[in-house]
Parts: structure tokens; sequence; C-alpha cells
């Protein structure tokens, strides 16, 4: 057996409790001790009375100036020195000012300015009573003729504004001239010029022109159309139709020279025309039309349609003994006979011609 032994008791260990210091609102305790191995407490805690508030002195807060129209006012505000709580707030009302008119004399409107009533301002504001009167505009009388118009010169009117005596001009336009009838003071013949003039009633201005005479129309051409056909005839600017079994005298400038188109309305098939002229053929132009050049006298004119008659083998040959026509390259009498018809109508027409029947 092992007897037991007394072990000494070792002591408290000694652990400091942190205190907690007194604020204005709340209570603080002293600093304790306990011991760190029991837990027993070795020196208790003493509650510490809290402070309470220590006052600031007054501020002016939330201040706004009064206006000429509204109320101002601010807060007077305490706080805490030591924890910056707010003990305290009152408002202080200010009252509005209201306005510090300035007094302004009116003015008149007048022709091209504006004008205003008498009105007051605010010296601290945008207030104002001012009303704009607009200009009135010119007033202006009857145009007044200041300078009289000529044939050639414009004149010039006048007319005053009853209110400002503004003047405004406008231009008047030139008469022009009151011209008499042309009057021949020299004859024109054939190759002189002669000369004709007129006077102007209002300011004597004499005008001049030339004057001269056309050449007769000393040319006549007699024209024969086939049956069925219609042909046109330009000159100097005009038109002239020749119609089917009708022949035409027409007179032309000898200087000019005279232009025309074949037109057909009939319904046989047909190679081209035959257009001959004082027994020759005329060539037509590159757009189908013929022209008679000026310079030469022209008897007789003879229009007529080429048929598409069967071709043949040996009409009309060329030296080379082709048999072709010289004039299309085709193997058929069809050219040869719209040659003959032509023929025959030249010779009819012109016997007539030569007897004085058109």
């Amino acid at each position: 057996l092992v007897a037991q032994e007394t072990i000494p008791a070792k002591g408290h260990t000694e652990e400091t409790i942190p205190g907690k210091a007194a604020t204005c609102t709340e209570t603080g305790l002293t600093e304790g001790k306990k011991c760190s191995v029991c837990g027993e407490i070795l020196v208790a805690q003493q509650p510490i009375e809290k402070l309470g508030h220590t006052p600031r002195e007054a501020v002016k807060e939330n201040n706004a100036e009064p206006t000429c129209t509204e109320d101002g006012g601010y807060d007077m505000v305490v706080y805490c020195e030591r924890c910056d709580a707010e003990l305290s707030r009152e408002h202080t009302t200010v009252e509005k000012l209201g306005h510090d008119l300035i007094h302004h004399d009116g003015k008149s409107a007048t022709c091209t300015e504006i004008g205003w009533d008498a009105y007051d301002t605010c010296s601290r504001c945008d207030y104002t009573t001012y009303v704009e009167i607009p200009a009135l505009g010119h007033d202006f009388g009857e145009w007044t003729l200041t300078a009289e118009p000529t044939c050639t010169d414009k004149g010039e009117e006048t007319r005053e504004c009853a209110r400002c005596h503004e003047t405004e001009t406008r231009e008047v336009e030139a008469l022009g001239h009151d011209w008499s009838a042309w009057e021949t003071v020299t004859a024109a013949s054939v190759g002189q010029d002669g000369l004709d003039r007129r006077i102007c009633f209002s300011c004597g201005e004499v005008e001049t022109r030339t004057t001269h005479v056309e050449p007769g129309k000393d040319r006549t051409v007699q024209f024969v159309v086939y049956e069925g056909m219609h042909y046109l005839v330009h000159m100097d600017g005009y038109d002239y139709a020749i119609y089917s079994k009708t022949a035409k005298a027409i007179e032309w400038y000898p200087t000019a020279p005279l232009t025309f188109e074949v037109v057909t309305d009939h319904d046989w098939t047909y190679d081209g025309f035959v257009v001959m002229v004082n027994q020759q053929e005329l060539a037509p132009n590159a757009d189908g039309s013929y022209t008679l050049p000026a310079g030469t006298d022209y008897k007789m004119i003879s229009i007529a349609p080429v048929m598409d008659l069967p071709a043949i083998d040996d009409v009309n040959p060329t030296p080379s003994g082709s048999g072709t026509c010289p004039y299309c390259g085709k193997v058929h009498p069809a050219h040869l006979w719209g040659r003959i018809v032509a023929l025959i109508h030249q010779i009819l027409y012109f016997f007539a011609h030569l007897f004085g029947k058109r």
C-alpha cells in the first residue's frame, strides 16, 4: 500500500477583467479580476454612472434666404460636445421681401421701331410689367409722278408716309415709241435695195429699214404620177400634195433647190420607183427623197412604180452578157417596165405642156 501524500494548494492565477468607460447615455464598469484557472472572481467590477450630454454652442443650419415672393428661414441646432448627438433643433421663419420696384418711362412706337407703355421692374428678380407695342408701319399716301418717262427712258414715282414723312420711290416703265406707219423713201427694184422710214409721234425719232424685191418664180415643173400613187413636194417651208392621175405645175425660185418625197398608197408589190426628169432618171438622196438642184430648167417629172414581174432569162443584157438588169442586178423585166411606163408619161405630157395645157 502506498500512503497518500498531501499536496499544497497552488493559489489563484489572476486574470484582469477589462473595464468599460461610461458614455453620455450608457453606464460603464470598473476593471475586475478573476482566477484564470478556476474562474473565481477575485475583484468584482463596480458600475460607473453614465456621463450625460455636454451641449455645444448652437449652430445655424438649413439657411434659406427669403426672396421677393417666397419666405426664407433657418434652423438653430445644439449638438453634444462628446458624442455629436443632436440635442435640440429650433426653426426660425424669415418673411418674403416683396419686390423692390424701379419705374421706367414709356416710349411711343414709330413706323419702323417698337414702343412700350410705362412699366416697373424689380431690382432683385426678373419681375416686370413691360408690354411691347409693335412698330406701326408706314402710312403711305398715293404715288406721285416725280420724273416723267420718255419713249426710251424710265420715269419715277414717289410717295410719302403721313407719320414720319419717309419717302419711297419706284421706277415707271419707258413708254415705248408711238410709231407712224412705214412710208417709202426709195422704192426697191430687182437688184437694188429700197428704203422705208417711220417717225415716233411722241419724241420724233426716225427709224429706217431696207427693203428688197424677191426675184420672180420663173421655173415651172410639170409632175406626172402613175396610177395609185401620191407624193409630197417640200418647197419654201410648205408641202404640196400631188395625187394619182393628177398633173400639177409647181413654180419655184430658180435659186433654191426643190425636194420631194414619193409616198405610195396602192396595194401592188413593187421593187421601187422610177423618177424621170427631162427624160433622165433622177437618183434618190440617202434618206429616199429626191432633190432638183437650182439653176436648171426642168420641164417635166414622171414618177412610176416598178412592179415585181416574173423573172426571165435574158432582158436588157449587160455588155458582159449576164442577162441581169443594170439597175438592180436581178434577171426580170421589172425596172424596164417601170421605165417604159414613165417614158410614156413623159411623152404624153410633154406634148400637153408644149401646147400650153397643164
